[in-house]
């Protein structure tokens, strides 16, 4: 995998990594009682800031580690675990200036992150509940079953080595993107659901992956995978124009339970696909996990959407995190339209390495759609998500 490659190639270029760090890296993880006396970047809380901090994080975040308190990995306090918390960490160890923030792409305004105090635990991040996937290849017919399997989440602690959905909220805010860089790890899905026509949105998170909504690759009502499922990435060209490329999907995977449980932190797939689809092209998405989110501490926190509405034009909203959020579900109040189901609901960081100022598109759920009148509702990012898209031996493209 793409994203494991890059970690090696980061991890060399520190050319700190000695052999007795690497095997020390899950060891002394302290409990949350005593996480005031380290600093944030000691993650494993061994009294040093070093590699094995950042091969913490990315176990985490490649779905291969299990943290029961996993904002102990949030290095830059940001109430988020994710690749921000990887560069906060890296810039220490190589002697680098960092600094970020979250930053709105509407209004060009960055937002420093809001700290709060206390942990909120999440039974998700300890639970060893096995989870039950199907898998669809696009060969096959439509109307199969799909091949059954199941992941556990890793026992490797830290303390040891319905249809197209659509919703607009008030006034509909949303504006055309063309110009922002995430656009080109967005992708529309066009396929056939009960063989009528039908277009969603995805997003890549890995050289052959793709992450999308369920109700976008299965269809409840009639109790088939949809078919004729076509993925079509963007990329600009030497003159800076944006061009599409059309891709046939391999497979589908999605939770078992999207089928006999009608709630919507259930909803999340993925897809791949044959061909490479080249980071030095397309902008992956990286997926991250929140903790304590609520209106409050989430409250400046911008939160997009972009996808497609039917069409092959970029649409992208913008707000923010809304009351009823849970550890399985984000609801935030931003415009979406038909066609944008799937869509990564994500958050942008602003971070200065060094001397370069650079952008993290994470992706905090999967766009579902409608919760109510005043809010959208997603599948929040998880560990199993992440184990799902990121250590999952069933995927093949």
């Amino acid at each position: 995998m793409k994203l494991f490659k890059s970690l090696v190639a980061g991890l060399a270029a520190m050319t700190i990594c000695a052999s007795s760090c690497v095997i020390g890296a899950f060891a002394n993880f302290a409990d949350m009682e005593s996480a005031t006396l380290y600093d944030p970047r000691d993650v494993n809380h061994d009294g040093d800031i070093n590699v094995t901090d950042v091969l913490a994080v990315q176990g985490y975040l490649l779905g291969y580690l299990r943290v029961d308190n996993y904002n102990q990995l949030d290095a830059n306090r940001s109430m988020t675990v994710d690749e921000a918390d990887v560069k906060c960490i890296s810039a220490y160890v190589q002697n680098k200036t960092y600094n970020a923030t979250f930053y709105s792409e509407t209004t060009n305004t960055s937002y420093p992150f809001n700290l709060t105090s206390g942990f909120t635990p999440d039974y998700l991040a300890s639970s060893m509940t096995p989870r039950q996937y199907l898998k669809h290849n696009f060969s096959n017919s439509a109307s199969e079953t799909g091949t059954s399997y199941n992941l556990t989440p890793s026992s490797t602690t830290m303390s040891t080595p319905s249809s197209l959905i659509t919703s607009i909220i008030g006034t509909d805010e949303t504006e055309v993107n063309y110009d922002h860089a995430e656009i080109t790890g967005i992708v529309k899905l066009d396929y056939l659901k009960n063989n009528a026509p039908r277009s969603a949105t995805g997003f890549i998170i890995d050289d052959h992956i793709i992450a999308t909504a369920a109700h976008c690759v299965y269809d409840k009502e009639h109790s088939k995978w949809c078919s004729n499922m076509v993925v079509t990435a963007y990329s600009y060209d030497s003159s800076g124009n944006l061009i599409s490329t059309p891709y046939s999907a391999v497979q589908a995977h999605i939770p078992a339970e999207y089928i006999t449980n009608g709630n919507n932190k259930f909803d999340y797939a993925l897809l791949t696909i044959n061909s490479e689809l080249s980071s030095a092209e397309h902008k992956y998405f990286n997926l991250g996990v929140s903790y304590n989110v609520n209106a409050t501490n989430y409250a400046n926190i911008p939160l997009r959407v972009t996808g497609f509405r039917g069409d092959n034009t970029f649409y992208s909203g913008e707000g923010w995190v809304v009351g009823n959020s849970n550890s399985q579900c984000l609801h935030y109040s931003v415009d979406t339209g038909h066609g944008q189901s799937g869509a990564p609901v994500y958050t942008v960081t602003k971070y200065k390495f060094g001397g370069s100022t650079k952008k993290i598109y994470t992706a905090l759920a999967i766009h579902h759609g409608e919760f109510d009148s005043t809010a959208n509702t997603s599948s929040r990012i998880t560990k199993y998500h992440l184990q799902f898209y990121f250590d999952n031996p069933n995927i093949s493209y």
